[in-house]
């Protein structure tokens, strides 16, 4: 929705209004706004899509002018909460932003429990000379700050916070983490030593006395008993509710169930919509023709896409490192943050996506395979092979016992969705790099079965941290709001549970959702592909000379990170052998490298 930065305590600075909301203007271009104090200064920019520009506009202030509000985000049940608590006030409260400065005045920063939505704010209290930074349950939407000695600066992308002055330097910790345990948003970290991302559902709160954070929002193991119609009926009503906007909702189309359950809860409306999708010319890896043809028949769906050309890679790539102030995931990610350009040209603002859905109805092969393994240490043999059993009927890719073991006793556990290793066992690293410590991600040891404990894991820090910062980046840096209805908390709070038996079914994961596929189209959905994009190919032949040149003089080598010789050693074995294999090495080099050039 919007954009915001400032800065609370000992304001004797100068600040560069120009360049703050240069940094923040792609997350906003409707509107922009500043307020200042002797101890707080804040500075907005509006992307809107609730309320006009008039009843919306920020940094909001209460009649007083003793409570002052940035926010970003979407509340999605704000004419409920202004129905409910200010019932002779709706001619006056008209934008999920009043409500939000409403609620706090009338019960303080706990009624942060009443909102339904996705969203990172900061409220000043200017009689208790005290600021709440405060983030959604799941960080969906980021919020970043920076402490000094004498002030905090917070904003919803880092670059806005080193458009207040403050100094970048690279946190090497981080860089190894990522470059040799493929590791991204693990952890409250970033890439810019002492700049911090706020952890999901919490609430900040600093003043002249001290600070402290509290956790307001906890996800439980819900070993619910609910009908698979009342699950349906939830999921429902979480689409539905992200559907609140006084503008065009479209949705981000793939192949897969998620992307498809979310069109099929929208043609139920029987509105026309927009769908988005992003395909190759290597039609192997390309999904456009298969969405073409499984939603031919809908007339309501208008379907867009966008072709990711190889020759446009390193200039997008380039372009997307700004954005992301990270490296990106892969190819897929970068086609993602091109098809926005698209949504963004056809002037929609709103874009649904169906981030969370695997990880609560338990969508990735190494998920059916830890259940797997928590079978083979029960020593429940004649399960696990009734299990192999049936998956070997139902897929293509036959289960051999001499794999799973691999699996079984791999200790890395960092996979890619088809349940292959991305942790690197590259030895082109200088000794100096792997002097430095990585970067230790959350602690995930509280759940007792395999299962759980790799839910848990994906949802806390190895998986849906990185897809849900990807997914910002990519819609936002085309003033797109992405919305993500599988993350709505009450969903999650009635229907989230690791037991097996709902999650799978004959060898398929995420069952329940198969289910809920099957309601709104009367067939079963076919197996998603894992690998969809031409990465390897054009890593390994096409992109190889031009990308060498980039690594050769560049920042990797300057700041003695790898040994050129070495690294491209790897490469040439990479790019002569017969197999594609797994380019994910050649990618992080070349991420880290833009990166570096791009900020450090």
């Amino acid at each position: 929705m919007c954009g915001f930065a400032g800065a609370f305590g000992n304001l004797n600075l100068e600040f560069n209004d120009k360049k703050i909301f240069n940094s923040l203007k792609h997350r906003g271009p409707d509107s922009s706004g500043k307020y200042k104090s002797e101890s707080c200064i804040m500075f907005h920019s509006r992307l809107t899509i609730i309320g006009n520009t008039k009843h919306g506009q920020q940094p909001i202030s209460n009649k007083q002018n003793t409570i002052t509000l940035v926010y970003n985000g979407e509340i999605y049940n704000w004419k409920k909460l202004r129905n409910y608590y200010f019932p002779n006030e709706k001619k006056n409260i008209k934008s999920d932003t009043q409500i939000i400065l409403k609620l706090f005045e009338k019960f303080g920063i706990g009624f942060v429990n009443k909102l339904r939505g996705i969203f990172s704010f900061a409220i000043y209290s200017k009689k208790n000379k005290k600021i709440y930074l405060v983030r959604d349950r799941f960080g969906v939407k980021p919020l970043y700050y920076y402490k000094s000695s004498k002030n905090i600066f917070f904003a919803t992308e880092i670059k806005s916070i080193l458009a207040m002055s403050v100094k970048k330097r690279i946190n090497f910790s981080i860089l190894k983490s990522y470059l040799l345990e493929s590791k991204l948003c693990h952890n409250d970290k970033t890439f810019f030593k002492d700049i911090n991302s706020l952890d999901p559902a919490t609430i900040y709160e600093i003043s002249n006395f001290g600070e402290k954070k509290i956790k307001y929002w906890r996800l439980k193991n819900n070993n619910h008993h609910l009908s698979q119609i009342k699950i349906d009926s939830l999921v429902s009503d979480s689409i539905r509710s992200n559907l609140v906007a006084d503008t065009e909702v479209s949705v981000a189309l793939s192949s897969g169930v998620d992307s498809s359950v979310l069109v099929g809860e929208l043609l139920r409306l029987d509105k026309k919509f927009k769908s988005y999708s992003y395909g190759y010319a290597e039609k192997k890896y390309s999904e456009l023709k298969d969405i073409a043809i499984k939603f031919r028949h809908e007339k309501n769906l208008i379907q867009n896409h966008k072709t990711m050309k190889i020759n446009d890679v390193f200039d997008k790539l380039q372009k997307a490192i700004y954005f992301f102030e990270t490296p990106l995931g892969g190819l897929g990610t970068l086609s993602s943050f091109d098809l926005f350009s698209k949504v963004n040209t056809d002037n929609i603002k709103v874009c649904l996506s169906g981030e969370g859905a695997d990880e609560l109805f338990g969508g990735y092969k190494y998920y059916y395979f830890s259940w797997l393994k928590s079978l083979f240490i029960k020593k429940k043999f004649s399960e696990l092979n009734d299990e192999i059993y049936k998956y070997n009927q139902n897929h293509e890719d036959k289960l051999k016992l001499k794999l799973l073991m691999k699996f079984f006793v791999d200790k890395k556990k960092m996979f890619a969705p088809d349940g292959s290793s991305t942790y690197s066992k590259d030895n082109f690293f200088t000794k100096q790099f792997k002097e430095i410590s990585t970067s230790k991600n959350y602690n995930v040891n509280y759940e007792k079965d395999e299962l759980a404990n790799e839910i848990f894991k994906d949802i806390i820090w190895r998986k849906l941290p990185k897809l849900l910062h990807f997914q910002d980046r990519a819609s936002m840096a085309n003033s797109v709001e992405s919305r993500v209805p599988f993350l709505d908390h009450e969903l999650w709070d009635k229907a989230f549970s690791t037991n097996p038996q709902k999650l799978f079914n004959r060898g398929y994961t995420k069952e329940i959702m198969r289910k809920i596929y099957f309601k709104r189209f009367n067939t079963m959905p076919k197996t998603k592909k894992y690998v969809s994009s031409p990465q390897r190919e054009w890593l390994k032949y096409n992109l190889k000379d031009k990308l060498i040149e980039n690594i050769r003089y560049g920042k990797l080598i300057e700041n003695k990170i790898i040994n050129f010789e070495k690294w491209k050693k790897s490469y040439d074995a990479y790019s002569n052998s017969n197999k594609l294999g797994n380019s994910f090495f050649i990618w992080k080099i070349l991420n880290a490298e833009l990166l570096l050039k791009e900020f450090f």
